[in-house]
């Protein structure tokens, strides 16, 4: 049985989301017409340049494809679901949660990964956790959640909600709260 917990973007999330869409969407209509109307260009740009184009709508419609909807808690795992992909992430032996705060945050480091169109989402890097998988909607009161195999930090619209949720889930479990 699975506890369902809501991911909704923020107001930060959807202006940039909106701002690269526009320009990506832009981008791809000045490709495809100097691609397909221009005639005079060489082949070889005009099949780059519309090569381009489909890679921007790709860029943005696989951004907000996958981007998390929902966080479900289960009895031994947690899965990002998003309309695309589900990610799961086993809870097996130790579990760590908490609640860390927007500056928290904006100390870690972007190895890999996508800062802004529909999600920030990917790879990071924190100097008290090292490297932990990013997949948030909201840029405030994330929630980091952490194993002996992997480390995640995710945005409900109910932080408190799921921490509580994971310590009533999983009582016999060792759960601290730290990094606040």
């Amino acid at each position: 049985m699975y506890q369902i917990f809501y991911a909704t973007m923020d107001r930060k999330l959807i202006i940039l989301s909106a701002v690269f869409s526009a320009i990506c969407v832009f981008g791809s209509i000045v490709c495809f017409w100097v691609a397909y109307v221009d005639r005079k260009k060489p082949r070889l740009v005009r099949v780059s340049l519309g090569c381009l184009g489909v890679f921007l709508v790709g860029l943005v419609l696989y951004s907000a494809a996958t981007s998390p909807r929902e966080y479900r808690l289960g009895d031994d795992n947690l899965v990002i679901s998003g309309w695309l992909r589900e990610t799961v992430v086993p809870l097996s032996g130790p579990v760590y949660v908490a609640e860390v705060d927007s500056a928290w945050m904006r100390r870690s480091q972007r190895i890999f990964g996508n800062g802004g169109l529909f999600s920030y989402s990917g790879t990071f890097r924190h100097r008290d956790v090292g490297n932990f998988q990013m997949s948030a909607v909201r840029s405030t009161n994330p929630v980091l959640v952490q194993t002996e195999s992997r480390t995640v930090v995710i945005s409900p619209n109910d932080p408190a909600g799921f921490v509580a949720a994971v310590k009533s889930r999983f009582p016999d479990k060792e759960l601290v709260r730290r990094l606040k």
